[in-house]
């Protein structure tokens, strides 16, 4: 509670307690030091700005904005921190200054005294006679309230101890009874009770309306609230339904890429098995030529003469001209063994991409194309959802922008009817 206290008595631009808290017309209060500081910056001296919500006041006509209200209710809720906290840091003496955890509170004076001679002083002068001074370390809840419920007090120079009594029309201010007969005399005065009774009614009513229009806001933000819902659901799903499709786009490239490779890999083996085969056959020959050799070193010379007849049917030359060839083919043919980039594809997908989402939207009727200037033109806008199907949601909102041939806006009153289909 304590914690909430601090907050409701502390400014917002000082960040610190109130001093001398004075209200603006749009009800955001600021300590006097404070509001002298932005007028100054301002550079004006007729105009002063709300640091909370930026609008713009008058100052008052005296041109000091001493003159501004007081917020007496700030005022009421200092006293009641200051009680609270008098055990740990003390309170000022409104006699001797002096801070003191052993204080009173006059609910009367509504100033704080000090045990040691002030309050003795207090309560020794007869027009105090039937002030109440309490102890600080006594107070009950229902002084609490007492303190919260005092009445406001004017803020005319020595009329500080003076109730304010009546409202003064004329001015359009609360005056106390010195003020009545001194500065509005001969202006038209009602009891403030009377005219607090009347504010009250339009205050009443001014609220009754602004908590219909907050309660409208409220739905508005409740509906604002589950369009984002949907749309995070839509999203997902938009999400889910890509990831798959793009799961699907992996798989088959996967696929594609296993087929790509077997095929290579048949390639591969169905080449190396014939340069095999043609290896086993050059290998044989040349072992043949080396045997040939050696049986020709030591042969004699009938054996020369048989081994001569041999080597014709052995060596025929058309016959190792065609084994080289085919050796020479399968050797090119392995050498083309490239894989060739599919560059459309590629180039498909980095312009198009995997996919897209869209919303649908259809405009009919003969307000689209034929439009006389200065008379209604009627159109019919369909939802429909990504599949093409026509759909509605309480929550979506459309924009129609309406424009001529050089963009420019042409719609003037329009007439929206929802149908709810």
């Amino acid at each position: 509670m304590l914690n909430n206290l601090h907050e409701e008595v502390s400014c917002s631009v000082c960040k610190t307690t109130f001093t001398d808290p004075k209200q603006l017309p749009c009800l955001h209060s600021f300590c006097l030091h404070c509001l002298n500081g932005i007028l100054r910056a301002s550079g004006r001296h007729d105009i002063i700005k709300c640091p909370e919500c930026r609008r713009e006041s008058r100052v008052p006509s005296s041109g000091n904005l001493k003159d501004l209200p007081t917020n007496f209710r700030i005022n009421r809720l200092l006293d009641v921190l200051a009680i609270k906290q008098c055990d740990t840091i003390g309170v000022k003496c409104g006699n001797c200054d002096k801070k003191s955890t052993q204080s009173f509170y006059c609910f009367q004076c509504r100033a704080f005294w000090c045990e040691a001679d002030c309050v003795i002083l207090h309560n020794g002068i007869k027009a105090n006679k039937k002030h109440r001074a309490l102890a600080l370390k006594d107070f009950q809840d229902e002084d609490f309230e007492n303190v919260l419920k005092r009445p406001a007090f004017c803020q005319e120079k020595h009329h500080e101890k003076e109730e304010l009594k009546f409202f003064c029309k004329i001015c359009d201010i609360a005056i106390c009874n010195i003020c009545a007969l001194s500065e509005h005399e001969g202006h038209n005065k009602i009891p403030l009770e009377e005219a607090a009774n009347k504010s009250k009614i339009q205050v009443k009513s001014f609220i009754e309306l602004r908590n219909k229009e907050a309660q409208q806001k409220r739905n508005k933000l409740n509906q604002l609230h589950e369009g984002c819902k949907q749309i995070q659901e839509q999203a997902a799903t938009v999400k889910r339904n890509a990831q798959k499709f793009a799961e699907m786009m992996f798989t088959l490239i996967e696929a594609k890429k296993s087929e790509t490779f077997n095929k290579l890999e048949n390639e591969e083996r169905e080449s190396i098995e014939r340069l095999l085969i043609q290896k086993s056959e050059i290998e044989h020959q040349v072992k043949q030529t080396e045997q040939t050799e050696t049986l020709f070193k030591q042969s004699t010379s009938a054996e020369i003469v048989q081994l001569d007849r041999s080597l014709d049917a052995l060596f025929q030359e058309g016959v190792a001209r065609k084994e080289e060839e085919s050796v020479n083919r399968a050797l090119e043919g392995l050498r083309r063994l490239i894989f060739v980039e599919n560059t459309k594809l590629m180039d498909r997908i980095n312009s198009e991409g995997i996919g897209s989402f869209k919303t649908f939207l259809t405009a009919e009727g003969k307000g689209i194309s034929e439009v006389i200037v200065g008379l209604e033109a009627q159109f019919v806008v369909s939802t429909r959802n990504t599949k093409g199907e026509q759909c509605y949601y309480k929550c979506d909102n459309i924009t129609v922008k309406i424009t001529n041939r050089q963009g420019h806006s042409c719609a003037t009153k329009v007439r929206v009817q929802d149908n709810k289909d």
